[in-house]
């Protein structure tokens, strides 16, 4: 009975006040575990919201129904983006596990809110008479755009194609999920093994520490250890001078997911092609392309191609020149000019030490990561008058640098997460996402941004940098 009454008692941290410092995500407390359940609560939270706009009684004004649906769904905002964030940054299986129960629910909750027909009678009221409103700008784009939005996802459908669409948006989330898993493991799995340090002739000496390093954490004292993150990917195709162990890394680097096997994306590729396109035609566009582009800057595929087509020429011109140039390096070190993709790094830094005497690895040790990152808070400081303070809060993982962000006045004005070394788990790749967006309540309070940036750069070794 003691322990019913504490599991009662248990209050799941991602639901409860975040009473952390600035608010921030309480990661000291989140448990794997504590996912789900807050995204299930979050939804059904969001659903009375939402049932309550469109059982309104009164009639659909700016307010009561554009206003509201945007105020709408805080908390589920709140905990699936902390989900989402983690997952891309910090997984394993648990995280997979999960993320393959709760994405396809926030997918089908979705579909709830732009398929519920109440609700878009609503919306469509208050936008066809929009010309006539007394809206500010800013509310009039909001009404513009939460209409459109109600359109592509399907709103305006029969009943059937409705039901359709929301079978294809179940199975393209969850093939999404594996897709991602997938090259994860593959990723993972991959790793080229070097017995002797003269099968590294050519690499600088901190890529060849960074993978006895992490030979030894694998168990293999004594060895040299490559993977597929772009930190040890990258030097060893452009410095690693024996060709075949070059060609060997980048076939792995290129046939991530096509490999057969229980990681093989090919099938699911095929899949996600097919159901997009179906997609696409459901809703009355002709690709899935111009489904996407709609409403976005570019507008139709044909833009893009136009945009493409202007640069293929001269980009195509130069890199045939510059291939040339490279040919006539390989075939003077070696008498043969064949060439192939994984000779591109390699004879690049070549032909940048012969023509502009230029050695990106003598550049290194001036851009330690240290450095160019205080350069870039030095840079914000006189350009914006910024200031970054390094802060104690709860982190989803101990690598993770953070930082308050100060105003010119010194006012607060948001805090920032750094995690920027590879691991296992983290997807590839930079990216900049926000764990709280800056937003403004109702009566005009404005809420501080939690913004994190995501990179893979070469972590540190002992008591060497890292450097980029």
């Amino acid at each position: 009975m003691s322990s019913c009454r504490n599991k009662q008692a248990e209050v799941n941290p991602l639901l409860a006040p975040w009473d952390t410092p600035y608010e921030v995500p309480p990661f000291d407390k989140i448990e794997i575990r504590h996912y789900k359940p807050a995204v299930e609560q979050a939804i059904v939270r969001h659903q009375k919201e939402i049932d309550s706009i469109a059982s309104n009684p009164a009639a659909p004004d700016f307010e009561n129904t554009i206003a509201a649906l945007d105020r709408s769904g805080e908390t589920l905002d709140r905990v699936y983006t902390t989900f989402s964030l983690v997952a891309a940054a910090d997984n394993n299986e648990a995280m997979q596990q999960a993320d393959l129960e709760i994405s396809p629910a926030v997918a089908a909750h979705r579909d709830d809110i732009y398929l519920n027909e109440k609700l878009f009678e609503r919306v469509e009221a208050v936008y066809e008479k929009l010309d006539s409103l007394p809206l500010t700008p800013e509310q009039k784009r909001l009404t513009e755009l939460t209409y459109k939005n109600f359109v592509r996802a399907g709103a305006g459908l029969t009943p059937r194609s409705k039901k359709r669409l929301r079978e294809i948006n179940s199975e393209l989330t969850t093939l999404g999920i594996r897709f991602g898993n997938n090259l994860l493991a593959e990723n993972k799995d991959f790793a080229l093994v070097l017995d002797s340090l003269k099968q590294t002739t050519g690499l600088p000496d901190d890529v060849i520490n960074a993978a006895a390093a992490e030979a030894e954490a694998r168990g293999m004292k004594g060895k040299y250890v490559f993977t597929l993150g772009k930190p040890s990917l990258i030097p060893f195709l452009t410095y690693a001078k024996d060709r075949n162990l070059r060609e060997r890394l980048y076939r792995g680097y290129l046939n991530r997911g096509a490999n057969g096997g229980d990681h093989d994306n090919t099938r699911i590729v095929e899949r996600i092609v097919r159901l997009r396109s179906e997609k696409a035609a459901l809703l009355g566009y002709p690709s899935y392309a111009a489904l996407k582009l709609d409403g976005t800057l570019a507008a139709t595929p044909e833009r893009v191609y136009e945009m493409f087509d202007r640069l293929w020429e001269p980009t195509l011109k130069l890199a045939g020149e510059e291939l040339a140039e490279m040919k006539a390096i390989k075939a003077a070190e070696t008498g043969d000019s064949t060439f192939a993709s994984w000779d591109w790094w390699y004879y690049a830094e070549r032909l940048r030490q012969s023509k502009y005497d230029l050695d990106e690895e003598a550049l290194k040790p001036y851009l330690s990561l240290d450095n160019v990152k205080q350069g870039v808070f030095m840079l914000s400081n006189r350009l914006w008058g910024l200031t970054f303070r390094p802060v104690s809060i709860p982190v989803y993982h101990k690598e993770c640098l953070t930082y308050e962000v100060l105003d010119k006045d010194n006012a607060h004005l948001g805090i920032l997460y750094f995690d920027l070394y590879p691991r296992e788990g983290k997807q590839a790749g930079a990216w900049c996402d926000a764990f709280r967006p800056e937003r403004y309540t109702a009566d005009g309070q404005r809420v501080a941004p939690v913004v994190t940036v995501v990179a893979n750069f070469t972590p540190p070794r002992g008591n060497a940098p890292a450097l980029l």
